[in-house]
């Protein structure tokens, strides 16, 4: 059987919701939530939309869009900046804000010692996510997505990046040319299963064909290797070839193996390293990277020239010409 494996934020879901979330409760964390008003959307969109703030982390491998939170935290930690920013942001500077705060974050980043090229990203920064300063910026993410406290920032997670028409139309002509649909998503399961429901696509990505946080989370326990989740290659190999399978391979007791053709779209460095990660473990899978703005144009480079990559796209409209090539 031929299956498209599918990540979900940046890919059909538009990540820009956790985005503004991520900036809202680090900000809202370091107790300059105040100060900004009624200058979010305007703020979000100078990070986002100019400063390709998302890039700090999401370019670094950190997949999670809490990792980001922490980041902006730990950055905030420090007085000066976080003096620089709050004047900056009173004054209605916020391209300054924004600016300071993209430095400092990216000046937390150490790169990995050779000894430990397998480490979670998030330990670059100097953050553990088996801590008590992780737990609570994952506590303060989730509650600004709750809406706890209120702010003025579209945080709809159902957001769908194209319109509803040409979502179906492009997930439909993927079906008619031999594939089966699957979603690799970082989100947990509750929340994944709502947003496909609350937009509708649950006739091409029912349950049973979406991998969500929950299957590393339960294979760490199961196993006591971690972390799991992407960009290792457990996540994708789950979504191939299911649980049991994985498990399998994770414990060196079988190999990876498919019949028909594997191709998963990504558009984070995370997901082209788990992707390369599978193929390390004997894994026939291709990779499509698709345009969402968490990627450099040196990291897609990087990736457009790796074995396996298929091309790297736009728009999800222009999938399934290429998933036609792939089946023949």
């Amino acid at each position: 059987m031929n299956k498209l494996i599918l990540d979900a934020d940046g890919v059909f879901f538009s990540e820009r919701p956790y985005w503004n979330a991520s900036l809202a409760s680090a900000l809202c964390a370091c107790g300059l939530g105040d100060s900004v008003g009624g200058q979010w959307q305007a703020l979000a969109d100078t990070a986002y939309g100019r400063m390709s703030l998302q890039q700090v982390t999401k370019g670094r491998g950190c997949n999670s869009n809490w990792d980001m939170t922490a980041v902006f935290i730990k950055a905030l930690e420090d007085r000066l900046v976080h003096l620089c920013v709050a004047e900056c942001i009173r004054k209605g500077n916020l391209s300054a804000a924004m600016h300071e705060l993209k430095q400092a974050a990216g000046s937390l980043w150490r790169d990995a010692p050779e000894k430990e090229r397998g480490r979670d990203p998030l330990e670059g920064f100097g953050i553990v996510r088996d801590s008590e300063f992780f737990r609570a910026a994952v506590s303060g993410f989730q509650s600004i997505l709750r809406g706890e406290p209120s702010i003025p920032l579209c945080l709809d997670r159902s957001t769908l990046k194209e319109p509803y028409e040409e979502t179906c139309s492009s997930f439909a002509q993927c079906v008619e040319l031999g594939f089966s649909l699957r979603v690799c998503t970082s989100r947990h399961r509750v929340e994944a299963e709502q947003a496909i429901k609350a937009a509708e696509l649950g006739e091409y990505l029912p349950p049973e064909a979406v991998t969500t946080a929950d299957e590393p989370a339960r294979a760490q326990e199961e196993t006591g290797v971690k972390p799991l989740g992407k960009p290792h290659w457990f996540s994708p190999m789950c979504a191939a070839l299911g649980y049991d399978a994985a498990i399998e391979c994770l414990r060196g007791n079988s190999a990876a193996r498919s019949n028909g053709t594997l191709a998963y779209v990504g558009d984070a460095l995370a997901d082209f390293r788990a992707v390369c990660g599978a193929r390390e473990q004997g894994l026939d899978i291709k990779y499509i990277h698709i345009r969402s703005g968490v990627t450099t144009r040196e990291q897609e480079e990087l990736i457009g020239g790796s074995i396996g990559v298929v091309k790297i796209i736009d728009r999800l409209t222009e999938l399934p010409e290429i998933v036609g090539r792939l089946g023949k």
